[in-house]
């Protein structure tokens, strides 16, 4: 998806030693696309830096939602989804005051679709 949507080529993929992705044709996989691996040890989050300060930034906000809208925990993966949603659409000085958006689809991202978290309407219509 990464090459085919984006344009552009995965460089160094990093996973823990769980097992999911250490089989040998996943490896073969790997090798053959010349991207390389690192693996972290398992049960180590603090070694995934970025990678869990960003999952932190995810839960934070979707709780956040959650508890603004006044909605149960059974509209977690919904709050999880406009979270993102809400993340890649705010300009970061990270990077230059862009969004995560701008970075990957090489415009500025349409706010004017987003609705108020919880209400009906969010729930008829995905967000674009």
């Amino acid at each position: 998806m990464v090459e085919n949507q984006l344009n552009t080529k995965i460089k160094v993929l990093r996973n823990n030693g769980g097992g999911e992705y250490l089989s040998n044709e996943f490896n073969r996989f790997l090798r053959s696309n010349g991207i390389m691996r690192l693996i972290t040890p398992r049960y180590t989050p603090q070694m995934k830096g970025v990678a869990e300060r960003k999952n932190r930034h995810i839960l934070e906000t979707s709780k956040a939602v959650l508890f603004e809208a006044n909605l149960y925990k059974t509209f977690w993966a919904d709050a999880c989804h406009y979270a993102v949603t809400l993340i890649n659409r705010m300009p970061t000085v990270i990077i230059g005051n862009n969004t995560p958006f701008q970075l990957v689809f090489g415009k500025k991202p349409r706010v004017d679709t987003l609705k108020v978290f919880g209400c009906v309407c969010m729930f008829m219509y995905h967000i674009k």
